[in-house]
């Protein structure tokens, strides 16, 4: 749309907006132990270095995005700038997977390992939501780069409402999503503390880990802003370490508006901008 009679018109506005979208892995299929491929720390890890996100961004995104270290907004004060991105290499993932006991132990191109008296090979289901065409196009690429590694993924749209229902469930092996930050302190438990993989908790990779959930309940406690900050970047880090998410990319908010609106402010939070704060200049009289 861009051109001379756009550009007299509008102004264009592009921000990070204040979202994370992730891999999650589930840890713990409860009711079918042998698809829980990703109950290794090490496969996770090996997942994440399979995906190379900056060329998510470009091929995916045309460069519109920014890849994630943390699941805390990246201008917040208890952001852990520490944290580095995992970058994408083939022989680390190879390597880590095979210390896993992922091998191809009959040479047709797939891991595989012996696991619960059979050679289970190294094969599962992506979903994502129906009609999302950049999850579906992330997963297409992605099946590619597994493949490579001797991984057979299957990209699977679901409903809304069913992929829902089943994550609760706990029955999908992996899925594409997004969560959006929080508008003020970031608040892990609902996700991230392992009491919430219980009962249709939002919890859904259950992943459990008794450090990180002693961190999340001291930050609820914690009264002192310094030291509950410090609290924060704990948590950032044990959850960076176990990667149960491989965090993928922030989107930018693309903000078209009229020439005659003007402000100063724009924000981390959605819709990126308080509509009271614009002012309006007199229409042109010709």
């Amino acid at each position: 749309m861009k051109g001379p009679d756009f550009e007299k018109k509008f102004e264009v506005k592009t921000i990070p907006y204040p979202n994370y979208e992730y891999i999650g892995w589930n840890t713990a299929i409860r009711d079918h132990p042998e698809r829980s491929f990703f109950a290794d720390k090490r496969v996770r890890w090996a997942m994440s270095y399979l995906v190379d996100v900056p060329e998510l961004v470009q091929t995916v995104l045309y460069g519109q995005g920014k890849p994630l270290t943390s699941l805390v907004f990246h201008e917040r004060p208890e952001f852990n700038a520490t944290l580095q991105p995992v970058s994408y290499n083939f022989e680390k993932a190879k390597a880590l997977l095979y210390e896993a006991g992922w091998e191809d132990l009959d040479g047709n191109g797939t891991l595989e390992k012996e696991m619960f008296g059979r050679i289970i090979p190294f094969s599962f289901k992506m979903y994502f939501r129906q009609g999302n065409d950049t999850r579906r196009n992330i997963a297409i690429l992605l099946q590619e780069k597994f493949k490579k590694a001797g991984i057979q993924m299957e990209p699977v749209p679901l409903d809304w409402s069913v992929m829902q229902e089943r994550l609760k469930r706990h029955e999908l092996d992996a899925w594409i999503l997004a969560w959006v930050f929080d508008s003020n302190e970031q608040d892990y438990y609902q996700i991230y503390h392992s009491s919430q993989s219980n009962n249709e908790g939002f919890n859904w990779t259950q992943y459990q880990n008794a450090e990180s959930d002693a961190l999340i309940e001291q930050i609820q406690l914690e009264f002192d802003q310094e030291k509950r900050f410090e609290l924060h970047k704990k948590v950032q880090q044990i959850v960076y370490d176990d990667q149960p998410y491989t965090l993928l990319f922030g989107n930018m908010a693309r903000i078209v508006y009229n020439k005659r609106l003007k402000t100063a402010n724009w924000y981390g939070q959605r819709p990126c901008y308080d509509l009271p704060q614009f002012t309006v200049a007199p229409a042109h009289k010709p």
